[in-house]
């Protein structure tokens, strides 16, 4: 007598497929985090490297590093001081510490060039650190010439380097050429508060458009409202630095949570004195 082999039922099989439906629906979100988390820790770890990289070669050139790219163009002469391996390279597209690993590879921008053709993921902060001109009709004032390091003052509390926004009002970058000659139109820097974060200009045909990615890494989006802040003023000390050398704005440019935050640090500083004196 033959042996009987039982197979699934329809509703046995759907209960399985439920239950694998629901595990994905937990897990995937959890990975997707997870894998988000890691492409940040890289791309902190490619800012880290830059900014040693800035302090080099500061101390090769008279204590100066680059500002706006249309004079000194950073992914060109840091190339020696970003990593043992990068001192020989010819071409700038060959160092890893320039690609962000969460930049978008999907997507277009200016002229319908893929997003993955991108080799300039950071932008560089070209703020004067003189006159700010936060008054001015373009809402800051740009600085070309390179900068004495020692005149930043507080320069845990800067921004040098942030993230590129993507998008199709934004240039791709492909090869030196393209820097030279894209470089020129002063839009590869951050010198106006429209460059920032909390700017909703997206648009081409003006150079004062979101330069600065507003969405790239999960734990930085909450800090949007300190971008301005981070890039160009002093004294926030409750807040950890973003990246490094910026410039400093005057307290009429502080959003109100930054200001709230000066005012916290005002009044315990006013109680610690009073504990001391007491």
């Amino acid at each position: 007598m033959g042996q009987k082999h039982r197979a699934f039922t329809l509703i046995e099989l759907l209960v399985v497929i439920a239950i694998i439906a629901l595990l994905m629906g937990i897990l995937v979100p959890a990975l997707n985090r997870a894998r988000g988390q890691g492409r940040a820790v890289a791309c902190l770890s490619n800012l880290k490297q830059l900014g040693l990289g800035l302090q080099m070669y500061a101390d090769a050139y008279n204590g100066l590093f680059p500002r706006a790219m249309n004079d000194v163009k950073w992914p060109l002469v840091f190339m020696p001081f970003v990593g043992e391996g990068t001192r020989k390279v010819q071409d700038y597209r060959e160092v890893k510490v320039y690609q962000c690993p969460s930049f978008p590879t999907s997507g277009v921008g200016l002229n319908n060039i893929p997003n993955r053709e991108q080799t300039i993921d950071y932008v560089v902060n070209a703020w004067d650190m003189d006159d700010a001109g936060l008054s001015s009709s373009e809402k800051g004032k740009e600085r070309v010439q390179p900068t004495r390091l020692t005149s930043v003052k507080q320069p845990s509390l800067r921004i040098y380097m942030a993230d590129h926004e993507a998008g199709d009002w934004r240039p791709i970058i492909r090869d030196k050429y393209e820097l030279d000659i894209i470089s020129k139109f002063e839009i590869l820097d951050i010198w106006s508060a429209t460059h920032l974060p909390p700017s909703d200009s997206e648009t081409s045909s003006t150079n004062l458009h979101r330069r600065v990615a507003r969405e790239r890494h999960p734990r930085r989006r909450a800090r949007r409202d300190l971008a301005l802040s981070r890039f160009s003023s002093p004294r926030v000390r409750s807040v950890p630095p973003y990246t490094r050398p910026g410039r400093v704005l005057p307290e009429t440019a502080m959003t109100p949570r930054i200001a709230k935050a000066r005012q916290d640090e005002r009044v315990a500083s006013r109680r610690q004195s009073t504990r001391a004196t007491l």
